[in-house]
């Protein structure tokens, strides 16, 4: 009988590590109201005490409290098309952005410079490349710009996160490679200078964010380091050695699923999608440092978005454990998760919600979404 009850509680155990820990009362949604409407084209936000930043197509400073844009600061002078992620470090913003290039290499690099990957720069043949330039700009909260760094690679490249961890400025991001899409990482430090390079897959890998210098999130079709793909696509967490290289690779995946991370707290909570044929979700994962998950959750959405301790996402379903969204139609969801049982169990502190198409980025206290009528507009998370 002894082994029976056991095999019954291990069984109970491995039945509640599945399962998300969520409370049995349904929480309140609160509702939020845009604060202003911005221009189209902004990818990304970040603030301070008294200012955001809004980087895309432009790059603007507005105070906290603006309700419209006839004070916003404008940076003029970068020769970045678009910046995709910007964040802010010790009293200065830096953005990361790309550029157009005529040639494939156009300025002096530092002679000591890493370059691990064959990224090629150096002198090239005047032809037109596509964006294959690499630009990160530092500015105030004056909208001065600060300095600009420019670096050029031989190949199309998409950075998706810009993060700051000691004297090193982390980049990560996608670079085309002749049969697919690799990934990419690229530390510089603070006064932008030696640059290194490192890829990472050869035909299907992308990284999307970083939890630190030595843990990278992203998607991937492919084998790496000796991990083979599980399901369509799934979601990687690469861990790299000392000098950069890639020594272990922790997958998330579902049978005919495709998965990715998207976005990575540095306590290792990270958020992406699942789809499959049944539909598609948002998956939320607390995982240890060595890439265990602790908790994890799915709910029926799509476009995740990650800040700190504060989940976004667009659906139209009524979610376990949360009140009745209103009105009925696409949502954004902004779930806030407690600090103090954030490594244990999927502790909900609170829920916000607005009605939106898709949500553009998500900072400490703000988002930017595409509302129902197609307009771009920022939201103060505190309703």
């Amino acid at each position: 009988m002894r082994s029976t009850f056991v095999l019954r509680v291990s069984l109970a155990l491995a039945v509640s590590l599945l399962l998300p820990a969520t409370s049995h009362a349904e929480i309140e949604v609160k509702r939020l109201t845009p604060q202003l409407q911005l221009d189209g084209g902004i990818r990304a936000i970040a603030t301070t005490s008294d200012v955001i930043a809004l980087a895309g197509e432009k790059m603007r400073v507005i105070s906290k409290g603006a309700t419209d844009l006839t004070s916003a600061l404008t940076l003029t002078g970068s020769s970045a098309r678009l910046f995709t992620d910007l964040t802010w470090h010790q009293g200065r913003f830096f953005a990361v952005g790309i550029a157009e290039s005529s040639t494939v290499a156009s300025i002096t690099t530092p002679p000591n410079l890493i370059n691990p990957d064959s990224i090629t720069i150096g002198a090239g043949a005047a032809q037109s490349q596509g964006l294959t330039r690499l630009v990160l700009l530092e500015f105030s909260t004056a909208g001065v710009v600060l300095k600009e760094s420019i670096f050029d690679s031989d190949r199309p490249l998409l950075p998706r996160t810009v993060r700051i961890f000691g004297d090193r400025i982390a980049i990560v991001g996608s670079i085309a490679s002749a049969t697919g899409v690799q990934g990419f990482f690229a530390t510089v430090d603070l006064s932008g200078k030696y640059l290194s390079f490192t890829i990472y897959g050869d035909a299907s890998t992308e990284i999307t964010s970083l939890a630190n210098l030595r843990t990278l999130y992203g998607g991937s079709s492919e084998r790496l380091a000796g991990s083979n793909r599980q399901g369509i696509r799934d979601g990687v967490i690469l861990y790299l050695d000392g000098e950069g290289k890639l020594s272990r690779v922790v997958r998330s995946f579902l049978a005919s699923s495709e998965r990715s991370w998207e976005e990575v707290s540095t306590s290792h909570l990270a958020v992406g999608p699942v789809k499959r044929s049944g539909g598609e979700e948002v998956a939320i994962t607390k995982f240890s440092s060595s890439g265990a998950p602790q908790w994890f959750v799915r709910y029926p959405g799509s476009d995740p978005h990650l800040s700190q301790r504060t989940v976004g996402l667009i659906t139209t379903k009524k979610l376990a454990g949360i009140a009745r969204i209103t009105p009925s139609g696409k949502n954004a969801l902004f779930l806030e998760y407690d600090a103090k049982s954030l490594s244990k169990k999927a502790t909900i502190k609170s829920v916000r919600s607005i009605p939106a198409r898709s949500i553009i980025d998500l900072t400490d206290g703000y988002a930017v979404i595409i509302d129902r009528e197609g307009r771009s507009q920022l939201i103060p998370l505190a309703p």
